[in-house]
């Protein structure tokens, strides 16, 4: 656990000394923001339907922008030559290295709390479904960042991660749009592997266990597959 959290502390002062990191931050909650005053101003809705609608779409390109340097550019730079000297398991720089981008996401979702305390002020919020709207938001950031962890352990080159990162994800989100295109006899697995559709499930304020499985599933496949891609470097 010392090890984690070693490793969580340095990726997160690594963030929060680096340029980018606001960017990514402020681009996201300027647009959240955005529509979030288009439905406030715009349609007369005090709710946060229309912030957590976007951010699927939103993650899909901001998340492999957090995640991409996180192993890649230890690869470039010979620092994954190094751990091999440390008493870290992969395992364990896998955990941490997950950790702190998943608490990254978490801040990012905790600013946009902002919105719900204005629609508190203002209106009578479904309080329960916006609940379940940032657990799910949470889920699908740790299932995200996990796949963008992966695409990271396969290449040294960032902008190669990058692209790996978010066609997986653009795949995923994808699954439940192309349904209909696709063999009746493999619609029903192809809906299940749909992040958004287990996402959009959450959304309605039920948290089902089905959707929390899928999302722990991929969680948990992806580093798993992340530390498997670590462990070649000893071969």
């Amino acid at each position: 656990m010392r090890n984690i959290l070693k490793i969580v502390k340095r990726e997160i002062f690594s963030m929060i000394t680096t340029s980018g990191t606001y960017v990514v931050a402020g681009l996201f909650l300027l647009l959240t923001g955005w529509y979030f005053s288009s439905s406030l101003l715009v349609r007369n809705r005090a709710d946060l339907d229309s912030v957590f609608s976007i951010i699927p779409f939103l993650f899909m390109f901001f998340i492999p922008a957090i995640t991409m340097k996180l192993i890649a550019e230890e690869k470039k730079n010979g620092i994954m030559e190094q751990m091999l000297t440390f008493p870290v398991s992969d395992v364990q720089y896998v955990i941490g290295k997950f950790l702190s981008a998943f608490i990254f996401i978490a801040a990012l979702l905790l600013f946009t709390l902002f919105y719900y305390i204005t629609i508190e002020i203002i209106g009578e919020p479904d309080t329960g479904k916006i609940i379940a709207s940032y657990i799910s938001a949470l889920f699908l950031g740790g299932a995200l960042i996990s796949i963008g962890l992966f695409a990271s352990s396969q290449s040294s080159d960032q902008i190669t991660s990058y692209i790996v990162s978010f066609s997986i994800i653009f795949v995923l989100y994808l699954a439940d749009k192309v349904v209909n295109v696709i063999p009746f006899e493999i619609q029903n697995v192809v809906l299940y592997l749909g992040t958004d559709t287990h996402y959009r499930n959450m959304l309605r304020g039920v948290i089902d266990s089905r959707d929390i499985v899928y999302f722990i599933s991929i969680i948990l496949l992806f580093l798993f597959l992340t530390a498997r891609n670590l462990e070649k470097r000893k071969w």
